[in-house]
This record gives structure tokens, sequence and C-alpha cells, in this order.
């Protein structure tokens, strides 16, 4: 619960399929302050041209309050090397709260990546934060 009292704890969620060149990835920026978490869903093309894609973004929680869900989705141009915001959503949340986020981009009807992130608040960010440390070292 560290991070609680912080204020402001930003997550940046590397939980990406490539595509087939691995010129893809998708992933989920997570940013949570007080009781509101704000996903950012993030692309970024690293071919040669300009492609055109397709992306669904879906945010589902649940908890002893009920729950909530919302999807968006629609068509953007990425242009290589550039990381996209695709779309951003607030949902509120507490404590015991179930949170799953799911990003899918696609060529037609090809998915070249996705992301997600699926656990329980606030647990989930603490855990989303260790694969992303993981993750970070591996590149390296």
């Amino acid at each position: 619960m560290q991070w609680f009292t912080c204020g402001i704890v930003t997550l940046f969620i590397l939980m990406a399929v490539p595509s087939e060149a691995l010129e893809e990835d998708a992933s989920v920026h997570l940013t949570a302050e007080g009781t509101t978490v704000t996903v950012q869903a993030l692309f970024t093309h690293h071919g040669e041209e300009e492609v055109m894609r397709d992306y669904t973004l879906k945010v589902h929680r649940e908890g002893a309050a009920g729950s909530s869900a919302s999807t968006q989705g629609g068509s953007f141009t990425s242009t290589p090397g550039q990381v996209d915001t695709l779309a951003t959503s607030r949902v509120s949340v507490t404590e015991g709260d179930r949170l799953v986020v799911e990003l899918t981009v696609r060529a037609g009807e090809t998915t070249v990546a996705t992301a997600s992130v699926d656990g329980v608040y606030p647990g989930c960010l603490e855990v989303q934060n260790e694969q992303r440390e993981e993750l970070s070292r591996q590149a390296q």
C-alpha cells in the first residue's frame, strides 16, 4: 500500500504480442490517483512506412459496489517509431475490485498486437509493476 500514500502511481505495462515481423507493439499504461485509474492504450509501429490499423480497448471493473464496462475502438494511422495513444479511459475503483483491461490491434481480420491487465486492485498494479521491471531488465 506504499504506492497509495505517494498520491500518483504510473505503471507501464509491456505485455505485448508483436506481429510476425516483430514490428508492432501494443501496451497499456495505467495511472492511479486516489480511487481513479486512468487507462491509456498505446501502440508503436517499428516498420518503415505508415500503416492503417483498427483497435479495441475493453475496460471492466467488478466489485462490491457492482460492475462497470466500457469498450472503445476505431481506426488509426501509425507513423513508424511514434508511440500512438489510441484511447484513454477512467474507472473508479475500490480496494478488492477486479480490473480487467484488454487491448487488441488488428490489420484487417488479423490480430497484430495485444496487451492486457487482469487482477485485483490495488495488488494488480503492484504485480504489473514487477512484471514491467522484469521485462525492462530482460531488454537490457
